[in-house]
């Protein structure tokens, strides 16, 4: 029903020669697919705009197809279209479309543990939106809600750990406001991660258990990931191998399913080739 609706959206738009509607048509079937045709969609973008003066609308198309990439796990090809979307929106002074260019590619940074560049990113978009952010500003809210769990994410990989509980602390509170049930729990198991930095095993496995019903109903997978990952490795710590394994096995299956590993996650296979080489079996790594 939502393509049928995207479609009728770009056949009006078409007819009245409304090139904002049109691309904003043209992005909705290109996040409705998230694929080859996605793709697609966001060339078609692109297309129209080099016809036109509006660098926004270019930009906007070069987003869109590093956010195709992105989800397609091509970072390379996704980062080469960030760039120069980027690039696109500095030139139209396009300020939220410069910070959501700033958000993702952080979000590349990290990937490629280029943590303090991300940092710097992030600190920007959290300054932007603060600015912008009132309790009252529900359009704003995700975006100012994510840029505190980029900059506390970020602060913990360059081992700021303090700072990082502090925007999770400051994150829990805002996203309380509305009760945004997504970042209460994003922020709980981001604090559990950063406990077991501090080498906190039980306040680890505490705030982990918490959020991983709400990831486990939304099926957010790479979360659930990271969830399983760290409190795998934290009963691990405690003693407690049999629960430790089950949480890791998840993250395995998790793998299997996406075809996609965060590279800080990799040490959970390292826990779980010891315990089956211990037990005379083998573990296949995909």
């Amino acid at each position: 029903m939502s393509r049928f609706y995207a479609n009728a959206y770009i056949s009006k738009s078409k007819l009245e020669l409304n090139h904002n509607e049109l691309v904003i048509g043209y992005q909705l079937m290109s996040y409705l697919y998230k694929n080859q045709i996605g793709l697609q969609y966001a060339d078609s973008i692109i297309e129209m705009a080099e016809k036109l003066p509006r660098k926004d609308y270019l930009a906007t198309g070069y987003l869109i197809k590093g956010n195709q990439f992105y989800l397609q796990r091509n970072f390379i090809a996704s980062l080469d279209n960030y760039l120069k979307s980027h690039q696109l929106a500095k030139k139209a002074n396009d300020q939220e479309l410069i910070h959501s260019i700033n958000h993702v590619m952080g979000l590349l940074k990290i990937r490629a543990g280029d943590y303090n560049q991300a940092l710097e990113l992030f600190k920007e978009n959290y300054k932007y939106y603060s600015k912008l952010y009132s309790k009252e500003n529900y359009d704003l809210e995700p975006y100012y809600l994510s840029s505190i769990f980029a900059l506390s994410d970020a602060y913990r990989r360059v081992k700021k750990i303090d700072s990082t509980s502090f925007f999770n602390r400051i994150g829990f509170i805002k996203s309380s406001y509305n009760n945004n049930l997504k970042y209460k729990n994003i922020f709980t198991f981001n604090e559990g991660i950063n406990q077991y930095v501090k080498k906190n095993y039980e306040a680890t496995i505490d705030s982990l258990s918490k959020a991983l019903p709400y990831l486990i109903k939304t099926n957010n997978k790479p979360h659930l990931e990271y969830v399983n990952s760290f409190l795998g490795k934290a009963y691990y710590k405690i003693g407690k191998e049999d629960i430790a394994i089950y949480h890791l096995k998840q993250v395995d299956e998790i793998f299997n399913a996406t075809n996609d590993l965060h590279p800080e996650l990799r040490d959970s296979y390292e826990i779980l080739i010891s315990h089956f080489k211990k037990q005379g079996k083998t573990i296949i790594i995909y």
